[in-house]
């Protein structure tokens, strides 16, 4: 299915620090989904997990190779058979450190859910990070953190810590047009500002989705054991059944 938004020609609004969106841009901001809720991104599930890490193509040969060895030799090859525990013992521990990298990632959700001021029609409401609209005046103050990416419109001069974003460790000035980055904090001042960009578009996100998305390199010695490993199979099934 089509993204709504990416098929959707998006009109901008700039409106007042003294009153906001009003209730015709707000309800068409709700109805085009230009919302700040970001969609479930594709998350390996612990079932997945675990079924990758078995039925490996090195895993497959070297079971079938023991199931091969048991009913031709029965008995008295179990003793032989201990290659079964290494393989055993290196698929837990993959499935160990995917799962509690798993849990890690998810707890590392570098956005709160307290709620901001917003200011719509002229009022100032209180909404969840994910309820805020794309060109939203928000109304952020010290301890308050940045939901999303937006442009300061308030005359002044502030300062937010985006060490979290960033790295660096001091706190950052900002004035009036200045990007403030979601994740970041509030130092000082109090802030209106217009979410400029939302959910998925943000510097946040994108962080969040490269940590999600990366996946272990394979080394030059697995690479080439795997082809080994490929070949020797290949092999070895005319030769059986010729000698067979």
């Amino acid at each position: 299915m089509k993204d709504k938004k990416k098929d959707l020609e998006i009109i901008r609004y700039n409106p007042n620090i003294s009153f906001g969106l009003d209730t015709n841009q707000i309800n068409e901001r709700i109805e085009n989904k230009l919302v700040n809720k970001v969609k479930n991104t594709s998350e390996k599930s612990y079932f997945k997990i675990i079924f990758d890490n078995i039925f490996t193509f090195f895993n497959i040969i070297m079971i079938a190779l023991a199931v091969l060895l048991v009913s031709v030799m029965k008995l008295e090859i179990i003793t032989n058979l201990g290659f079964l525990l290494i393989l055993a013992v290196n698929t837990t521990i993959g499935i160990y450190q995917e799962c509690k990298c798993k849990k890690a990632l998810k707890k590392l959700k570098l956005l709160h859910t307290s709620k901001i001021e917003v200011l719509r029609d002229g009022k100032v409401d209180q909404v969840l990070p994910d309820e805020i609209l794309l060109d939203d005046i928000l109304i952020l103050k010290p301890g308050d953190q940045i939901p999303a990416d937006c442009i300061i419109e308030s005359d002044g001069e502030y300062e937010v810590n985006e060490s979290l974003m960033t790295g660096e460790s001091c706190s950052i000035k900002k004035k009036k047009g200045d990007l403030l980055l979601a994740g970041s904090y509030v130092v000082t001042g109090k802030i209106y500002c217009r979410a400029d960009k939302i959910a998925e578009d943000t510097y946040l996100h994108s962080i969040e989705s490269k940590a999600k998305g990366f996946k272990k390199p394979k080394s030059m010695l697995i690479s080439a054991l795997n082809k080994i490993i490929k070949i020797l199979v290949l092999t070895s099934i005319p030769v059986g059944i010729a000698v067979g």
